[in-house]
């Protein structure tokens, strides 16, 4: 999401082999004419209590281990897709160094073996404070190891060879460490995904006013990302299939909000109908109550007119003379008019006064 609000070019691929070692999520994109590259590995750990150690990063197995990440950042920097362009490597993790205090100091140390191959072996990592869009999630924090690893590295450089066909300059050794960084404490799986809803509303909040729940929509979308990723495994990502597929994740929130703002819209009109069939029934009831007072005191009830074809007819034979009595038709139309009703919905009680009106001017 957030490499397609930079609006920039880009392609994203997963599990891709010529990225090797780094290759959960390789991430393509163009800035100011220039192509970088971003290489990321993910190790999410079920245990969040677990922590790196100087042991796990010094091994030559286990999934933290450096020389395992130095050899798969040569063969990367190598390979011919990649060459010349700017490159960042990543390590992501949710869990935390295994550091000898938990003072928040820019260089902070490893808490050291007390026994084994390792012992006694200092290692030290930087803070990163400089602003990363892609990597600043949650309570993250960002590290990139200082020259205590460099010695580890360069009594390796036998085993290294092997790997990779050729003698390692200190030089590479140097660069590995400036491009490489830890991103650790990030969040798990479940809070990841509370921290994607919350970006996911505001995303849609701004863009098409969309505020209702988003549990279902959500779970919806993400279930289709996995999906995607999935689909995707080994190859690039075009920027068109990239466009495609979340513009049909924006026209469900589009749709969404068009409904609510539709359903909102007939209530108020519901609302303004309700009201005015209550304020014409009570003036209707007033008018009403008025005139069948003023009958009773009077005189007793009398018909006005019966049905509209009887007294046509009679008139047409001349047995009655015309008169200024209204017949039922325009009496009712009459009072809607008077009372500027414009629907049916009140025709029972207009009938009535109408009746009672015409009683009423008869007597």
């Amino acid at each position: 999401m957030r490499v397609m609000d930079k609006k920039c070019p880009f392609r994203l691929a997963t599990e891709l082999k010529s990225a090797a070692g780094f290759d959960d999520v390789v991430l393509q994109c163009k800035q100011n004419k220039t192509t970088i590259h971003r290489f990321v590995q993910v190790k999410h750990k079920q245990d969040g209590t677990e922590k790196i150690s100087v042991g796990s990063l010094l091994t030559k197995s286990g999934e933290f281990n450096l020389l395992k990440y130095f050899i798969a950042y040569l063969k990367i920097k190598s390979n011919g897709k990649f060459k010349g362009e700017m490159k960042y490597f990543a390590i992501v993790t949710n869990i935390d160094f295994d550091f000898t205090d938990s003072a928040q100091h820019e260089v902070r140390k490893l808490r050291m073996m007390s026994s084994g191959k390792n012992k006694e072996k200092e290692i030290s990592v930087i803070r990163i404070d400089t602003q990363d869009e892609f990597l600043d999630v949650g309570d993250g924090v960002r590290y990139k190891f200082d020259n205590s690893i460099i010695s580890y590295l360069q009594e390796n450089k036998d085993f290294i060879k092997g790997k990779v066909g050729r003698e390692v300059s200190d030089k590479e050794v140097e660069d590995f460490l400036n491009e490489l960084v830890f991103a650790v404490n990030l969040p798990n799986e479940s809070q990841l995904k509370e921290l994607f809803k919350g970006e996911m509303s505001g995303r849609l909040a701004k863009k098409f006013g969309y505020v209702g729940d988003n549990e279902i929509f959500c779970n919806d979308l993400l279930e289709k990302i996995s999906d995607w990723v999935k689909d995707i495994k080994g190859r690039f990502l075009s920027p068109e299939e990239g466009k495609e597929f979340f513009q049909k994740v924006e026209l469900w929130a589009s749709t969404l909000c068009g409904i609510e703002r539709g359903v909102k819209k007939g209530n108020k009109g519901i609302d303004k109908i309700a009201k005015q069939q209550h304020k014409d029934s009570k003036t209707l009831n007033e008018i009403h109550a008025a005139v069948t007072a003023q009958n009773n005191k009077q005189r007793p009830h009398k018909k006005p007119y019966g049905p509209r074809d009887k007294k046509s007819k009679a008139r047409e034979e001349g047995d009655i003379e015309e008169s200024d009595e209204f017949d039922e038709i325009e009496a009712l139309e009459f009072v809607k008019r008077a009372l500027n009703i414009e629907n049916n919905l009140q025709n029972k009680e207009i009938k009535k006064l109408a009746q009672e009106l015409q009683s009423y001017a008869s007597s």
